[in-house]
């Protein structure tokens, strides 16, 4: 293991960027991992992040008394690295094992849910973790890259949608949806016929609090269903959140796919009232309550290649989605593009 892979569980060590110039596109998981391990090797590493905050999916809404985990849920580990990375997380203490009691609603009725999973989060939020791997990290912002494009010298330049030029780059990395980056390739046939055929899922997700517990015994539970819910959990029973009784349900990707562009109030009451049904608490009325919509959520037919190189081995694509889905395999391309690069080795 060379000795930046060893450095890349949280901030770095600074050094003076002696390395490439990399440009990173999205500062979610596999973002945050590549420019983690980049920086850590000598590289001169800035990232581009539409939204205010780094992230991505593994994001938190706040309000009073209330924290919802309403994009992942949790994360797995499974990959001999990435277990090494948790386990240093967790003796950071930016991330703890999730114990809640889990279940399956099938068949009109709960159920114990069998196996033996550990399912981690971030603490005391699930961004915390995203927040903690951005810290040092040199990110612009509510930027949003809409072309790149390749200059004389052979490095790249990246152009915003207010028309700021940002540049020049050796090497660009985009951890952007396989359709946002097929625009942003456009007739690099190189890419764009390798990713044409991914599809993501979308997914509603409603956040609701409860003056009072809501009384069931599980604290996440699978749908079996064919039902317009496909999980539900109980956040705050997750370690460091609130007091107040917290729950995050995610709606069915099927059904998220054809309720897409509905009215927030309907998918706010559909989703409701089953998750009333399923808790068989049909009286139960929110103190809180507010929907978001996940437009890429999840990979329908992920890739497994970790990274996706151009021909010329100096764009990459990055994310959940190149990697088998899941967090972990987010994490994992961005590792995997980082060391490939700097190594010398995209292909």
């Amino acid at each position: 293991m060379t000795a930046y892979q060893d450095d890349i569980t949280g901030s770095t060590t600074e050094t003076s960027p002696s390395g490439p110039s990399v440009a990173i596109i999205g500062a979610g998981m596999s973002g945050l991992s590549a420019a983690n391990s980049l920086r850590a090797a000598g590289a001169h590493v800035r990232l581009f992040e539409k939204s205010r905050g780094p992230g991505g999916r593994m994001a938190t809404r706040r309000t009073d008394g209330s924290t919802f985990d309403h994009g992942a849920q949790y994360f797995t580990a499974r990959h001999p690295r990435f277990v090494s990375r948790v386990a240093g997380w967790i003796d950071d203490g930016i991330v703890s094992e999730w114990n809640g009691s889990i279940g399956v609603f099938e068949s009109g009725s709960l159920r114990d849910s069998t196996g033996a999973t550990k399912r981690f989060v971030g603490q005391p939020r699930m961004s915390a973790l995203t927040r903690y791997l951005s810290d040092g990290l040199d990110i612009s912002f509510n930027t949003r890259i809409s072309s790149i494009n390749r200059a004389s010298s052979g490095t790249w330049r990246l152009h915003d949608d207010t028309g700021q030029k940002h540049g020049d780059f050796q090497f660009v990395l985009s951890s952007l949806p396989p359709d946002q980056a097929s625009r942003l390739v456009g007739d690099n046939s190189d890419l764009a016929g390798r990713i044409s055929n991914v599809r993501m899922k979308p997914c509603w997700a409603l956040m609701v609090a409860f003056d009072k517990r809501v009384e069931v015994n599980y604290d996440g539970i699978f749908v079996g269903d064919d039902s317009s819910i496909s999980w539900l959990a109980r956040n705050s029973s997750k370690p460091g959140r609130g007091d107040v009784d917290s729950w995050v349900i995610h709606a069915s990707a099927e059904w998220s796919d054809h309720h897409l562009e509905d009215e927030k109030s309907l998918i706010q009451d559909v989703l409701l009232t089953g998750f009333k049904k399923i808790v068989g608490q049909a009286a139960l009325t929110p103190m809180y309550s507010a929907v978001h919509r996940w437009r890429y959520a999840l990979a329908e037919n992920p890739l497994n290649h970790g990274v996706l190189w151009d021909g010329t081995g100096t764009i990459g694509l990055i994310g959940d989605w190149t990697n088998g889905s899941r967090v972990e395999g987010a994490f994992l391309s961005g590792e995997s593009a980082a060391l490939q690069l700097i190594e010398g080795i995209p292909s």
